[in-house]
């Protein structure tokens, strides 16, 4: 989802991009690499020798992460490390995508990069662990921290949400966390514009707008022509019991790219604009079942 569309934004500057993934995943012009693996990491950075490496690889399924901490260390903390030090290795910059988990969501007022983190889940927790082993590895480290991520591959909410309205009348989604959504390909061209522009350090970068799980999944639907299928607002209390979810998820996640803002870039257009392309872009892939004909 992410590699993709930030890998067609450095190759669109002009950058010859090499892609990586796992063996199972690979495809056309993709190299496979197993980042848990430090021996073949550092071979193929010493064969390509990068300027600039994208570390998009992550375990993101929370769920999972919770019901298995040590493989969500061992890819989000340890994984990381081994990619940082093979950067550091060959004098490479080093740009980590994080999350929003990394804080505990009490704050009512959007996270710049000088609060404190403090995850209340094993995702959150592994995520930044890996920045940490990054930024000590890696003198020229960049982290970039998002949040609610959405592009046009891969599995994300909007196509969820969508999904299930094409096979149920009715949807029950969380009313009681807030965040923002973010679109890969505006956070592909944020990541270029910092690796070329900005010194090592942490950075927030996210689409504008706070909003909930629920508002989102009804601006999905409505510009979906789904905007007859009944959505129910719930609590995350009652969402972990009804889907027997082990995670504890912060209520309040909104970045404040605050860091970006001093040196010049963004703010980054809403969310609801945002959505309107990626709609049309999922659309047109025909990756998204649209109830009625027409542009989203």
């Amino acid at each position: 989802m992410l590699g993709t569309d930030v890998s067609r934004a450095f190759a669109a500057a002009g950058y010859t991009v090499t892609g990586t993934g796992l063996a199972e995943h690979i495809d056309c012009g993709v190299i496979g690499l197993d980042i848990t693996r430090p021996d073949d990491v550092h071979a193929l950075f010493q064969a390509v020798r990068p300027h600039i490496v994208l570390h998009c690889a992550a375990f993101t399924d929370v769920d999972a992460c919770e019901r298995d901490p040590e493989l969500a260390y061992k890819i989000n903390r340890d994984g990381t490390s081994n990619v940082a030090r093979a950067a550091e290795a060959i004098g490479a910059s080093l740009m980590v995508t994080s999350s929003d988990y990394v804080f505990d969501g009490q704050s009512r007022v959007p996270y710049t990069e000088n609060h404190e983190p403090r995850p209340v889940n094993v995702y959150g927790a592994s995520k930044l662990a890996g920045e940490k082993s990054a930024m000590a590895a890696c003198q020229r480290c960049f982290v970039v921290r998002t949040s609610w991520l959405y592009g046009v591959l891969g599995k994300n909410f909007p196509y969820s949400i969508v999904n299930r309205a094409a096979t149920a009348p009715e949807i029950s989604v969380v009313d009681d966390q807030i965040g923002v959504p973010t679109f890969t390909r505006d956070l592909a061209e944020a990541i270029l514009w910092i690796a070329e522009n900005c010194l090592p350090g942490t950075y927030h970068v996210s689409n504008t707008g706070p909003t909930t799980w629920y508002d989102f999944a009804r601006a999905v639907l409505d510009r979906c022509g789904w905007d007859s299928t009944r959505l129910n607002p719930v609590s995350s209390v009652a969402y972990r019991e009804a889907f027997a979810s082990p995670t504890i998820r912060p209520s309040y996640s909104v970045l404040d790219n605050a860091a970006l803002r001093t040196v010049g870039y963004g703010p980054l257009r809403p969310w609801q604009d945002a959505l309107t392309d990626f709609l049309r872009s999922a659309q047109e892939r025909g990756a998204l079942q649209m109830k009625n004909a027409g542009q989203p």
